[in-house]
């Protein structure tokens, strides 16, 4: 069974695994489903139109971050985490189910508590190609993404 891989940024970029949640299905794919039903946009066959969503006046604030967290390369930054774990306890307390209380934990506990942690991020399905590993240009060996170093990712913020 595929898991949703929590990782933390370290104070020099780096990019590593801190945790894990049981059953994938219990988060990017259970929220998408949840906030289509809400908000009236897209289905299991095509959440596109709820992405679009993302950072319009029609979709509130807190369901736009705890959306970004299921999108490709974000990363989240120390400062904007508190805000994010409240919108991850909203989301919970609508839809009850998720693995983001989890996940919660496991930023408070393996983030929040490390001084040496400035941010967050995730694999929302641990049987895909982990984009927080890359190839190493000088021995070809895996090593961690660097936030510093590389360009791929994206800082997921409050915008409306």
């Amino acid at each position: 069974m595929s898991t949703t891989e929590v990782f933390g940024i370290k104070e020099n970029g780096d990019v590593v695994k801190v945790g894990e949640t049981e059953d994938a299905m219990r988060g990017a794919m259970f929220i998408w489903a949840q906030l289509s039903g809400d908000y009236d946009a897209g289905s299991v066959m095509d959440f596109s139109p709820l992405w679009e969503l993302c950072d319009t006046a029609r979709m509130k604030d807190k369901d736009s971050l705890v959306l970004k967290t299921t999108f490709d390369n974000v990363v989240f930054m120390q400062e904007d985490i508190p805000q994010m774990l409240d919108a991850f306890m909203d989301f919970d307390k609508r839809h009850p189910g998720s693995s983001l209380p989890e996940q919660a934990e496991i930023v408070r506990k393996q983030i929040l508590s490390d001084d040496n942690m400035i941010g967050v991020c995730w694999n929302q399905i641990s049987s895909i190609p982990n984009a927080w590993k890359v190839t190493s240009p000088k021995d070809h060996q895996l090593e961690p993404y660097n936030i510093n170093e590389q360009s791929e990712h994206w800082v997921g913020k409050t915008v409306n």
